[in-house]
Formats: structure tokens, sequence, C-alpha cells
């Protein structure tokens, strides 16, 4: 075969090649897909961000946020894609995802608030107390308002007190959305300055300062205490009813409030953990202090009742069978007295003269009760109220130590919950315990009950507590002339009360 022939065919089988090659179909690879869920939120407070704008890079499609500030991109095709979100008053931002096929990626976007777009807000208004007024009592509520005129911007306030020299701050609120705040536990007779500080999350603009006074410490005469979801706290107040205030607040019940004899001290009960103790505070609820270290027990923690002696440096309170002595700092702890075998002190009353006690003991039956008269070493003289049907509470002496006050249930009915059906106020002359007792509450309601009756200070008028016997109506107290012929109501949803 020639050289040419040869030629010939190595050139037609190129051409045939080339050919073949040339008619093979190209292959397609298919498209795949994945999706973007996220999240945007404000990069100064966390806060959700709705109505956000999000758009992709390539192209693809664009939303908004909804409510609660989230979005879902559907149907990105794999590989690397970006994510801008952006919103007024915010600076936008770029999130670079990584798309895999059949698979939700998902972010949070956090996006920076443009402080070049945002307008401060104003500093704040004050709307009471009026600058520079007197208020009554140790607790004030603090009001004021403020505005911005960005309207979509949420403000936040920071509240700060300071004392008469402004020396000592105290924060009373910190980021607060409420344009209220309460200031508790103020001294009398004191100036205060407060300040707010409000805030749009990318401005703060501080506000003036504004002063208010307290008045000076009330001559309140009445002690008693008002119930707080099942806890008991201790108020005073004027015999008019208008100068009320509050002299202990949280941390357990404070209960039977007695003022001093030198009226500068207020010694009352208080759960201490699991035990009862007695403490002692100033008039003003200020500086309270335990005086207990043995606790303060009996049959019934909400009957239980002390003394002051006359001498204003002492007490005397019960630890069940065992009667007590001691002082108002908690020192020279002394055993006065053991109650009669099965029995367990209850109340107490010591005489102005500070030579004789009144106390009652009470047995394993909540309605066995009697009151005895003792001097001060704790020698029984005699038995001044004997065990009677239906419950005794009490005693307390008048000012001049010649007569006794207590209350007695006639109505004899005694059950195993200890409820009082007829209890009335008893007049007894302690100089001759063989007259009858005189009957102070001819006059109360029908179906009602006295209880807890005390002298006034000037021995003129009888306080108790005036209750409906269902035992869960709102309980009252009221004075009571010597005769029974007056009733006056005092104070409405209180107990436990002292007047001195």
């Amino acid at each position: 075969m020639s050289n040419n022939v040869k030629q010939r065919q190595a050139y037609f089988l190129i051409a045939l090649l080339a050919l073949l090659i040339g008619c093979r179909e190209e292959t397609i690879e298919p498209k795949t897909f994945g999706s973007v869920a996220g999240f945007v939120v404000s990069l100064s407070d966390g806060q959700e961000i709705t109505g956000a704008r999000v758009s992709t890079n390539p192209p693809t499609s664009s939303l908004v946020t909804d409510s609660l500030g989230q979005f879902v991109l559907e149907n990105l095709p794999t590989g690397s894609v970006s994510v801008r979100v952006e919103q007024n008053g915010f600076v936008p931002e770029v999130e670079t995802v990584q798309i895999v096929r059949d698979q939700t990626a998902n972010i949070i976007v956090r996006l920076q608030p443009d402080s070049l777009a945002n307008t401060a807000p104003e500093p704040a208004q004050n709307t009471a107390p009026a600058d520079g007024a007197t208020i009554v009592g140790s607790s004030v509520v603090l009001r004021w308002s403020a505005m911005d005129v960005d309207e979509e911007d949420e403000l936040t306030y920071d509240v700060f007190l300071f004392n008469s020299d402004q020396t000592q701050q105290t924060q009373l609120a910190a980021g607060t959305k409420i344009d209220t705040v309460v200031a508790t536990g103020l001294d009398f007779n004191s100036t205060y300055f407060w300040q707010v500080r409000v805030s749009d999350g990318l401005e703060t603009v501080n506000g003036p300062v504004w002063q208010f006074q307290t008045a000076p410490l009330p001559d309140n005469r009445y002690l008693y205490t008002r119930q707080f979801d099942g806890e008991y706290r201790i108020f005073s107040n004027s015999l008019g009813g208008n100068a009320e205030f509050q002299l202990t607040e949280g941390g357990g019940s404070q209960w039977r409030p007695r003022m001093g004899p030198l009226r500068n001290r207020i010694a009352y009960l208080a759960t201490v953990g699991l035990e009862t103790h007695l403490f002692v505070m100033n008039r003003d609820g200020s500086g309270a202090q335990q005086v207990s270290s043995v606790p303060v027990r009996g049959a019934n923690l909400e009957e239980l009742d002390f003394a002051w002696l006359p001498d204003g440096g002492s007490l005397i309170y019960m630890d069940n069978e065992d009667l007590y002595k001691v002082k108002v700092n908690g020192s020279d702890l002394e055993l006065l007295a053991t109650a009669p075998n099965g029995f367990t002190f209850t109340e107490a009353s010591v005489s102005a003269a500070g030579d004789r006690i009144l106390a009652r003991v009470t047995g394993s039956n909540v309605y066995e009760s009697a009151i005895f008269l003792m001097d001060m070493s704790g020698e029984y003289l005699e038995i001044a109220q004997p065990d009677a049907p239906g419950a005794t509470n009490g005693p307390h002496f008048s000012p001049d130590g010649n007569w006794m006050v207590y209350t007695q249930d006639v109505s004899g009915v005694e059950n195993l919950n200890g409820r009082q059906l007829d209890s009335r106020i008893f007049l007894k002359n302690l100089n001759d315990l063989s007259q009858p007792p005189l009957d102070l509450s001819e006059e109360k309601l029908p179906g009602t009950n006295d209880l807890d009756a005390r002298f006034s200070p000037d021995g003129a008028w009888i306080i108790c507590v005036n209750t409906n016997n269902d035992g869960i109506s709102p309980r009252n107290i009221v004075r009571v002339s010597l005769d029974g012929d007056d009733r006056e109501l005092l104070f409405e949803g209180a107990e436990m009360p002292d007047w001195r």
C-alpha cells in the first residue's frame, strides 16, 4: 500500500473521531437548594426587630421580619449566599451563609443602632411629688413623664435618690419601663433629692434634680397590725386616722406591738426562721434589734403577749411554762416564774408601779385558762380570774393598778377549733376580787366578739378588736367607754391594738 493511501486513511479516522466527539451530548448537573432561618435583634438590648428588610446576594428573594423578629428564606441555591438585613435607625448588616442541600441554616443577625439617625429623648418632667413638697410618712411614690420624637423608641429609666447633702446615692430603679417608683424607709424631718435618667437605647439624658421634705415624726398614740398575704405588718396612727404609716415590712411576720413606757421604743414579736423572737425598734420603725435569745413560745403564737417594765429598760416574755425577764439590749436574762404543772404562759401585764404581774396561763385544752396575780419575784399571790367555760383572753392593768380588763366568751361553747361565739369585755376590781366583773360589751352587735381589750393611757377608755364570730370577717379596732355605753370605730381592717 502506498504512502498516499495510508495518509488518506489516517485523515479519515481523525475526521470520524472528531465527528463522533462533536455529536456526543453534554452532561448537565441537577440544581440543589437549601434554606435560611433567621432571628433579627438589636445589638444594644437584645430586643427583637420587627419589619426589618431581608434580601440575598446573589438575588433570590426578599421579605421582612415578623412580629417576633424572625424570617425564613427558602429555595436558596446551595453554596455561599450573603444575607442582608436593613431597618431604619440601624446600621445594615450582612451575614454570609453556606447553603447545604435540603438543610436549613440558622443565623442570628444583630443590628447596631445608628446613633446618627436617632434623636435623643427629652429630659424627664416631674409629676409627683411637686418639687420642694413636704410628704407625710416614711415612703413616697415618685412619678415622672418623658417624651421622645422617635415614636418607635422604647424609653427606659434609671432613678436615683440622694440624701440631704447628696453624698449618699440609692438607685431606686434600673432600666425600668414604668414611670413610677416607690421610695421607702425614709427618715422623718429630712430633705431628699431625686433624679431620673432617660434612655432610648442609644442615648441617655439626665433630668433635673428635684427635692422633697419629710414631715417630722408624728406623735402617733396608736399601734396595730394589718395582715398582707398571711403575714402581719405593724402600723402607727393618730386618733383621727389620718397619719397612718407602716413601721415594718417583709421578712416574715411582725405583730403584737407594744409602745414602751418612755414612748421612745416599740417592742414586738417577729418570726426568725422557724422561731419567734422579741424585738425592739425606734418609734419610726428604724433600729430594729432582737432582744430574746430564748425563743418566744406558747400554745398560740398569735395570742402571746409580753409586757414592758415601767422603767422602759426591761421586758417580760414567755417560753411555754417559763416566764422570763430580760433587758432591752438582750442581756441579763432571768427566769421569773414557772407555770403550774400542765400549763404554759400566754399573756402578761405589769402594773405601772412595777410591783405586780397579771399572767394568763393556758392548759392542754385551748379553753382552759386562768389569770394569776403575781409579785415581781414570780410569787403567786392569788387567782384573779379562775378558769371558766369558754375562752378567756387578756389581762391588762389599769393605769392606777386597781382594775383588770379581760375578755371572756360567755357562750360557754367549746369546740376543737377554739372558736368564740360571744366574747365580751369585763372589768374586774383587783382590790376586791369577790365582786362580780362589769360587762362592757352590752352595746356590741350580736354575733360579734370583743377581743384584745386594753386600757387607754388615762384609763378612761378601753380599746379592743371587734369582729364577727365567723372567724373570717375583717377585724376592726374600737374604743369603749368604762360604762360600756359609748362605742366608737377607730380603725378598720386592723387588730392587736396598743394605745399609749
